[in-house]
C-alpha cells in the first residue's frame, strides 16, 4: 500500500496511474503534477471543459448516473458540446454504476464526484456533531463504489460548508474529511484519486484555500475549485475580478479550477469569460472549470444549457453559444505555464476563529476498522433510523442568492457565490507576503 507521508503532489504521475477494467476503457486515468492535471498516460496537459449535472436540483434524492435513459440522451450531447468533464453532486452509493459510467468513458468524458449527499453530509452549523462514524462510512462507501473507474478525476469532500465569514470554525472539519477520505484510499483503492474541496467566492478565499492546502501532505487538498459568478456580462478580464483571482492563488501550489461558474444576468448567457479562462492570462493557475449547469430546472431558471421535457431534451441558445465559445479556443498547448513546487502553502495566520495550528479533529471512534476492512454495506441515499438526523434537507438554491438562514446550508448544494462585502475586516498574516484585507 502507498505511505502518504510522502510529496503526493508530485508522485501522482507516477503510482497506480493504470486504467482499472470495465469493459474498453477509452480514456486514461488523470494525475497531478504541481499545480495542474495531466493525462497519465500521454502526459498532456488536461483542461477541465465541463458542465455541473444533477437533473432534478443538486439537493433532490436523485442520483443521475443510475439514470440509463438519461445518461444515453445526455452524454453524447455533451460530446457534441465539446464537454469533457462533469461534476455530479451526490449519488446512491448502494446503486451500480458501470452502464453510465461506461457511457461517460465512452464518450471521453470524466467526473468529478461529490461524497456527500442531501441527507448525509458534513454540516457547517454543526460540524462536531455530523462528523460520525456513520458518515465517514457512508462517505468511504461511496469512494468503494467509484474507485474502479478510470475516469473519476476526484473527490469533493464538501461543497460549500463554509458559506460565510462566520462560519470558519468549520474548516478543520472539512479538512479532516480530506485527510480521512486520503487515508481510505490509500489503503482501499488500486490507484490513487485526488481528493479537493470546492468553496464559494467569499472575501476570505485566499485564506480558507492556503488553509486546507497547507500543512502534512497527507490532510491538505489535492485540488481545489471555487464556485465563481462574477463574470456577468457584459464584463472584462478586471471588471469581472478573473485577473485579481489569478493574482489571488499564483502561489497556490495545487490545480485549482472553477466547479461552478455561469453568471444568468445576461439571457441567453454568452459565455464571453470561456476565451479567458482557457487563455495564457489563467492557464498558469487555473485548469479550466464547469459551467452551471446542464439542464434547466424550473426553481433556478435561466442556469440550463438544455430543457428536458418528457424525456424529450432540447437545446437552449445557451448550448449553442457557449459550444461556439469552445470552438474558438485556443488552448495552450506547451503545458500553459504550470508550476511544480514543493509541499503545500503556508499556513494562513491571525483572525481565524480557530488555531489553524492546532490538531485537527479525531477520527470518529469505531472508524478505524474501514481502513483495514473497508467500509462495508453501502447506506444509500434514504438512509434510515438516525442517520440523518443532522442535516436538514436544502432546497435548491439560486447561485446568485447571497441570503443564508439557519436551514441553508450548502454543503451538497450547488450554489451561493456572489461576495457579500461584508462591513467586518478581516486581516490574515500570510507569511513571505504583506498583511491582506478581505
Amino acid at each position: 500500500m502507498i505511505n502518504f507521508f510522502f510529496n503526493l503532489q508530485n508522485a501522482y504521475s507516477a503510482v497506480r496511474v493504470k486504467p482499472i477494467k470495465n469493459g474498453i476503457n477509452a480514456l486514461n486515468p488523470i494525475t497531478i503534477r504541481g499545480n495542474a492535471f495531466f493525462d497519465s498516460v500521454t502526459n498532456e496537459r488536461f483542461y477541465i471543459k465541463g458542465v455541473d449535472y444533477q437533473p432534478g436540483g443538486s439537493s433532490g434524492i436523485i442520483d443521475p448516473l443510475s439514470n440509463k435513459e438519461a445518461c444515453e440522451r445526455d452524454f453524447p450531447l455533451m460530446k457534441e458540446l465539446g464537454i469533457n468533464t462533469i461534476r455530479v453532486y451526490q449519488v446512491d452509493n448502494a446503486d451500480n454504476h458501470d452502464y453510465c459510467m461506461d457511457i461517460l468513458d465512452k464518450n471521453g468524458i470524466y467526473l468529478f464526484l461529490d461524497v456527500n449527499t442531501a441527507l448525509i453530509s458534513l454540516w457547517s452549523l454543526n460540524t462536531k456533531s455530523s462528523y460520525t462514524q456513520e458518515y465517514l462510512q457512508n462517505i468511504f462507501a461511496t469512494v468503494d463504489a467509484f474507485k474502479k473507474y478510470p475516469n473519476v478525476v476526484g473527490f469533493f469532500a464538501g461543497n460549500e460548508v463554509v458559506a460565510s465569514t462566520e462560519q470558519t470554525n468549520a474548516l478543520p472539519w472539512i479538512k479532516a474529511v480530506v485527510r480521512d477520505l486520503k487515508k481510505y484510499i490509500s489503503l482501499q483503492s488500486e490507484r490513487i484519486i485526488p481528493v479537493g474541496y470546492s468553496a464559494t467566492d467569499l472575501n476570505n478565499r485566499v485564506p480558507t484555500a492556503f488553509y486546507l492546502n497547507c500543512g502534512k501532505d497527507d490532510e491538505r487538498v489535492d485540488f481545489y475549485a471555487i464556485n465563481l459568478y462574477s463574470w456577468c456580462s457584459p464584463s472584462s478580464f478586471t471588471t469581472s475580478g478573473y485577473s485579481q483571482r489569478v493574482v489571488d492563488f499564483f502561489e497556490f501550489t495545487a490545480p485549482i479550477f472553477f466547479s461552478e461558474y455561469g453568471c444568468n444576468r445576461a439571457v441567453p448567457r454568452p459565455f464571453d469569460e470561456v476565451e479567458h479562462i482557457y487563455s495564457s492570462k489563467m492557464t498558469h493557475v487555473f485548469s479550466g472549470g464547469l459551467v452551471y449547469e446542464w439542464t434547466e430546472e424550473s426553481n433556478n431558471p435561466n442556469y440550463g444549457l438544455v430543457i428536458v421535457n418528457n424525456k424529450e431534451v432540447s437545446k437552449k441558445q445557451d448550448f449553442f453559444n457557449l459550444k461556439e465559445q469552445y470552438s474558438r479556443l485556443n488552448i495552450p498547448n506547451d503545458g500553459g505555464g504550470y508550476r511544480i513546487r514543493e509541499g503545500g502553502n503556508r499556513c494562513p495566520e491571525g483572525a481565524f476563529s480557530f488555531n489553524v495550528y492546532s490538531a485537527l479533529p479525531s477520527i470518529p471512534r469505531g472508524t478505524d476498522k474501514y481502513f483495514k476492512n473497508g467500509a462495508g454495506p453501502p447506506l444509500g441515499l434514504r438512509p434510515s433510523g438516525s442517520r440523518n438526523r443532522y442535516r436538514p434537507i436544502d432546497h435548491h438554491t439560486n447561485p446568485e442568492d447571497t441570503s443564508h438562514t439557519a436551514s441553508d446550508n450548502s454543503n451538497n448544494n450547488a450554489g451561493n457565490s456572489k461576495d457579500k462585502g461584508a462591513s467586518t475586516m478581516i486581516y490574515f498574516n500570510l507569511g513571505d507576503q504583506p498583511y491582506c484585507e478581505f
